[in-house]
């Protein structure tokens, strides 16, 4: 959480300082076994002060926890602390009802449908959760005109290189 708040606080400062016109997409996941995972989906209500947040938080909620929640039974902690998974899972929902954050990803789900285990597992999503990542993957979104590159009805594959690799 203080590592979130003061990346926070840079991508506030960069855009005020004209140094970058729009912050990079920030997005912390914690999984939900965490020993903080409490002061994780806290963070945005604890903080009314921080007006505005450059970063989205997710949950990651695993098959054992769901598992437990579906069935009543206590779930603990990467620290053995026992949480009640009803209970946990309300605060996360009264939470994301109040801020927006945290949001839920089901890593155990996407890893079991990941279609290049190969590469590795995943670890987390870019902000929407539309792109899932890989461990010290970034996404990087960029945006081409195609139509710009097309000269003569054909693509102009070394402009297009060159606009990709820029």
């Amino acid at each position: 959480v203080p590592m979130m708040k003061y990346l926070n606080e840079e991508a506030i400062k960069e855009v005020q300082h004209g140094l970058i016109e729009r912050p990079s997409g920030n997005m912390g996941v914690v999984s939900i076994s965490h020993p903080k995972v409490r002061e994780f989906i806290n963070v945005k209500r604890a903080n009314p002060d921080i007006r505005e947040w450059k970063f989205n938080i997710s949950v990651n909620i695993t098959d054992e926890f769901m598992t437990a929640w579906k069935s009543g039974s206590m779930f603990y902690l990467q620290d053995s602390t026992p949480v009640d998974p009803q209970e946990l899972m309300r605060e996360l929902a009264a939470n994301a009802h109040a801020t927006g954050d945290p949001g839920v990803v089901f890593l155990d789900r996407m890893n079991t449908l990941n279609r290049v285990p190969q590469i590795g597992s995943y670890k987390a999503v870019v902000p929407c959760g539309e792109v899932s990542l890989f461990e010290g993957e970034v996404c990087q979104f960029a945006y081409l005109n195609l139509p710009r590159f097309i000269v003569n009805q054909q693509v102009d594959k070394e402009s297009l290189k060159h606009a990709v690799h820029a």
